[in-house]
């Protein structure tokens, strides 16, 4: 399907230089890897598990 055009914009939570697999819009905030994995909400649907694994411990 050909390569990805990657765009380059400025995060606007630490001002470095952040590359996105998609073009970039005014009317929204844009985060470099780093603030967006700190900014996203954290704990939002599915993925960690978390539960059962401790054998007997509901009594």
């Amino acid at each position: 399907r050909g390569e990805r055009q990657m765009y380059t914009a400025t995060c606007d939570q630490c001002g470095n230089e952040a590359t996105l697999p998609f073009e970039p819009r005014q009317d929204r905030p844009v985060y470099c890897s780093d603030c967006f994995s700190k900014v996203r909400p954290a704990g939002g649907g599915g993925g960690g598990g978390g539960g059962g694994g401790g054998g007997g411990a509901r009594w």
